[in-house]
């Protein structure tokens, strides 16, 4: 079906529909697909094949009867597949003040706001300094990293609750 399509273009407003196109194209073999747009009044017919394109285009019959309709090849297929978009790219993680280094707490890494707790440079050196394997990424994890996002979200809420505790203790103890 590549290569079948054509422009129909100047159409009249009796032609601005399907009805009258599809009777002109049909006589020439399968009409596939057809796209009207009446507001601008051109049309875009594909048929069953090149062969029958062809045999459309070389008709000197004039579409609906009307001399002054232009028939010419279109610049592509209609009904061709669209390729599939490819998936959208992560954005970058910005930091804007603290460290983004994890500290063990218990069994599980919480981000520590303000300071690490490793000496090394990056969060791949730390995690080999505190005996935890580096993870090769995931391609596609996004909502792997929205759960880890959420946790890490939890964790720093829990730590702020703690630390509201406390100080009210210390409060209670002073006053």
């Amino acid at each position: 079906m590549e290569g079948s399509t054509l422009y129909v273009g100047n159409l009249t407003p009796p032609l601005c529909s399907m009805t009258p196109l599809h009777e002109h194209f049909k006589r020439f073999g399968e009409v596939v697909n057809m796209k009207v747009v009446p507001e601008k009044r051109y049309a875009f017919v594909q048929m069953g094949n090149r062969s029958q394109a062809v045999a459309a285009l070389d008709c000197q019959d004039p579409v609906g009867g009307e001399a002054r309709v232009s028939l010419k090849w279109a610049n592509y297929d209609i009904a061709a597949p669209k390729q599939a978009k490819p998936p959208p790219r992560p954005k970058p993680q910005r930091f804007t003040g603290g460290s983004n280094k994890l500290q063990v707490a218990g069994d599980r890494k919480v981000i520590m706001p303000g300071g690490g707790g490793g000496s090394s440079g990056t969060a791949a050196e730390d995690e080999a300094e505190a005996g935890a394997p580096a993870a090769p990424p995931v391609p596609g994890a996004a909502a792997a990293a929205a759960a880890a996002a959420a946790v890490r979200k939890a964790a720093v809420q829990e730590q702020k609750d703690k630390l509201r505790e406390q100080k009210a203790k210390l409060i209670q103890v002073s006053a």
